[in-house]
């Protein structure tokens, strides 16, 4: 009967055994399911993020284009060039200009674009020591969000309409067009701002550096 018994035990201690789980795997599953929960988080902690990807990239794009933009205009409108030189100036052909046709142009892009800078930094922050005082008291973030983004899209609306007349409009009319839109709804500053304010909301201590990662 002893035996019998011991044998029984025995088979119930290899039973067990091959049950529970070694500590190897349960710290893989450990591992599985931080990770899976740390991806979900990042998932659905999503709110901004998208609408900076489309603002940040849709921005640099319609600059450089802008940038060419007053290369033609201050060739063919302000100076008064002939197309074939404009044409070389802008394929960078050295042989179809002269370098005084080219530092004539370059100078007076160089100011404009100097102009166009100091337009879009010194009304936003102006204006900005008003909105974050405004955005507090109201309780009111997304329109210190979205006011920037009209601007942007303003902005590209005017370069379309100095693109069709790009005879009758110097490049002053394009580079206020370029420039005032943004920085009379608050510009970056605006955005940047509103954007924190807005995060830092519903952000609990746990997942704030998530929040900034993303």
């Amino acid at each position: 009967m002893n035996n019998h018994s011991s044998e029984q035990t025995n088979k119930i201690h290899v039973d067990e055994e091959k049950i529970m789980p070694t500590s190897n795997e349960t710290d893989r599953h450990v591992n599985r399911t931080s990770v899976s929960k740390y991806v979900s988080k990042c998932i659905f902690g999503i709110s901004l993020e998208p609408i900076f990807f489309c603002v940040i990239f849709t921005s640099v794009m319609y600059q450089l284009v802008a940038q060419n933009l007053y290369l033609e205009k201050a060739c063919r409108v302000n100076i008064g060039y002939d197309s074939s030189v404009c044409n070389a100036l802008t394929a960078r052909n050295r042989s179809g200009y002269s370098r005084f046709q080219e530092a004539n142009v370059q100078k007076l892009v160089t100011q404009m674009i100097g102009l166009r800078t100091a337009i879009q930094s010194f009304f936003p922050v102006c204006l900005v020591l008003f909105l974050g005082s405004w955005s507090d008291r109201h309780r009111r973030r997304k329109p210190l969000i979205m006011f920037p983004i009209i601007g942007e899209i303003l902005c590209c609306v005017a370069l379309i309409i100095n693109v069709i007349f790009f005879e009758e409009l110097p490049l002053i009319y394009t580079v206020l067009g370029d420039s005032l839109p943004l920085a009379l709804l608050g510009g970056w500053p605006s955005l940047f701002i509103g954007s924190y304010s807005y995060v830092g909301k519903d952000v609990t201590i746990r997942t704030e550096h998530l929040k900034w990662e993303l």
